[in-house]
């Protein structure tokens, strides 16, 4: 039996029938082609763009506002904070000492309980260290780039460069000079990282603890310069050094040809650099939270 298609208006057997949508019937071929003209196409919606996120949360700022309370009680109460201060020792003197090792001077870092605070111990430069030194730095860098990280393997690699340069030359005196106090700024930006962010946090004791630590070493060192800018009776004190060996600052004065308050006003804006890369870097980073829920996707349908 024959029957006329309502789309093409051409005669079909009813054993090929197939209904349309409005109940009428059409023929194979033209239920094909609009089955290929409208076929569903799976179209992913894009998430919306969330507004940008605090850098800290209440909790942040009440760990951080703790924090901060005891870096300050600390500092103008010096006998409550000499756990604070024995650590910012620690970081001094390991500095000193890590930067004597990379140019070759074998140091160990110690306390000084004669003259108070520390001191570090190094003896003549090593060539053979040097050696050993600047050939794990290639294996590392090496390494680096057949792991395909080059933007670390490149930055170690011009750090490198820079390292032989100093290395080559007067100047290294003076970073080893200067990294004593450079340290505790380098490790103060760190825990002060740590305490924007909250990574790497297992008990939340730890949050205002770094804040502390971090903010308490950069005001240290904000004290220290200004009481080289303006106090005479301290300076006079620093200028005499401490077992016949001048202080760091003095020691990079000399190297620069400057003035001990030339060097300190250097100091202070470092200071302000750590304190400054510490929160972009936490803004950049952005706070641990959790992942926000993704949209799934949808079925629509399109015409071709």
């Amino acid at each position: 039996m024959k029957r006329l298609c309502q789309s093409c208006q051409q005669a079909f057997d009813l054993t090929a029938l197939a209904p349309l949508e409005d109940g009428s019937l059409c023929c194979g071929p033209c239920c094909e082609r609009m089955a290929r003209a409208f076929r569903p196409v799976a179209v992913p919606i894009l998430e919306e763009p969330s507004p940008p996120s605090p850098l800290l949360d209440r909790a942040g700022w009440t760990d951080l506002a703790i924090g901060s309370g005891l870096a300050v009680f600390f500092l103008f109460v010096p006998i409550l904070g000499c756990v604070s201060l024995t650590l910012l020792t620690l970081f001094h003197e390991f500095g000193h000492a890590v930067v004597h090792w990379s140019f070759g001077y074998p140091a160990v870092p110690a306390f000084d309980l004669t003259g108070g605070g520390g001191v570090t111990l190094a003896i003549d430069r090593s060539a053979a260290l040097v050696v050993l030194f600047y050939v794990a730095g290639a294996g590392l860098a090496g390494w680096l780039w057949r792991t395909e990280r080059r933007g670390p393997g490149t930055a170690l690699g011009a750090c490198g460069l820079v390292h032989v340069v100093l290395g080559l030359t007067r100047w290294h005196q003076t970073l080893v000079a200067y990294m004593g106090h450079g340290t505790e700024l380098a490790l103060g930006g760190v825990f002060l990282y740590r305490a924007l962010t909250g990574r790497a946090i297992v008990n939340r004791l730890e949050r205002p603890l770094y804040a502390a630590i971090g903010l308490y070493a950069v005001l240290h060192n904000v004290e220290f310069a200004i009481r080289l800018l303006g106090d005479r009776a301290f300076v006079a004190r620093y200028l005499q050094g401490k077992h016949g060996t001048p202080h760091d600052f003095v020691q990079v004065a000399a190297h620069l040809g400057v003035a001990l308050g030339t060097v300190a006003v250097l100091h202070l804006a470092a200071c302000a650099l750590t304190l400054a890369a510490s929160a972009l870097a936490a803004r950049r980073a952005g706070p641990e939270r959790q992942a926000r829920s993704k949209r799934s996707s949808s079925i629509v349908f399109r015409s071709t």
